[in-house]
Parts: C-alpha cells; structure tokens; sequence
C-alpha cells in the first residue's frame, strides 16, 4: 500500500468547514488495525478510512444543528454541494442506500436493506482515482444526489453530490 502526500486543491464543501475528526492519533480513523482481514474494503486488506477527514459545518458557538436532531435539515452540513477536491476519474459509486434516520433521543436507525462493507462504512459515495492506484472517496452522500458516472472524468470543482446521513454515521457530515 502506498501512501501519497496529497494536499486538495478545492475543499469538497463551500464555505467555512469544519474537521470533526482527522487523522491524527486521537481520531477513530487511526485506532484502528491496518492489515486487520477483518475490516476489508474494495479488496484491500487494511483500514480505508486511515487518512479521512469528517467534514461539517458549524456555527459560531460550535453547534452542529439549529433545530431537533431528529430533522435532517436542522443540521448545518445536510444537503450541502459536495465537489471533486481534485482532478480524477470516477472508478465506483453508490447512489441508493437510504439516508440513516435519528430519532429524538439521538438513537440511529439504519436502513434495513443489505449491504457490502463499502455500503456500510460509506453509504452513498464515490470513488475517484486521482492517480494511478491512489484513491478518494467522498462519503455519506445524501440518497439520490450523486451526480456523476462511473467513468467520467471530474476535474476540481465539479459538483459530485449532496451531504446526506448514510453509512457508518451519526450525524450529517461528508
């Protein structure tokens, strides 16, 4: 597995972001095993999310919504664009998966449909190659808001889709 120094030449959210988490020690992305059989995705044997990054949108007081939690559209990141961060080549997508509904204790209902590791983990996302064998993938996209095809070539700044709730998630966020 190679590991490539890459900076994003476009953030893939409009606006201020926020990083919820990221890939330094504390983060859930970096506790995790990376040869672990257990956890494969897309055929690779270790952990795929070792260098994300979760992305939201606050407000100035460091609040993620502005109404009940159990209305997606109280939470300031839902149903914002997603853009391609980089040049690349759409490789793989997923556009179906129901977005996870929250109920107003804050528990998490996932859809009830049948899903491979990706599905689980991603939910709703794309996959671009944006070098030879190096991969990004854009995440918990929104059900139905994919906008691009597998084989279509982005380049920084195209429209991919909308923050949703789907996948391994709690909260909006890409």
């Amino acid at each position: 597995m190679r590991s490539v120094p890459f900076v994003l030449p476009v953030m893939p959210l409009a606006g201020e972001v926020f990083v919820e988490s990221g890939a330094d020690l504390r983060s859930r992305h970096r506790r995790v095993s990376l040869t672990d059989p257990r956890q494969p995705v897309y055929g690779r044997e270790h952990i795929a999310e070792r260098h994300a990054l979760e992305l939201t949108r606050i407000d100035d007081a460091g609040g993620y919504r502005d109404g009940p939690r159990e209305v997606p559209e109280s939470w300031y990141a839902w149903d914002l664009e997603v853009r391609s961060p980089a040049r690349g080549e759409v490789v793989f997508l997923r556009d179906d998966i129901p977005d996870n509904v929250i109920d107003a204790r804050g528990a998490l209902e996932r859809p009830d449909v049948e899903l491979d590791d990706a599905g689980f983990l991603f939910g709703n996302h794309v996959v671009l190659e944006i070098a030879p064998d190096v991969h990004l993938v854009l995440a918990h996209l929104k059900a139905g808001s994919v906008e691009v095809n597998v084989g279509d070539t982005l380049w920084e700044g195209a429209l991919v889709g909308r923050v949703g709730l789907s996948g391994q998630t709690t909260y909006p966020h890409l």
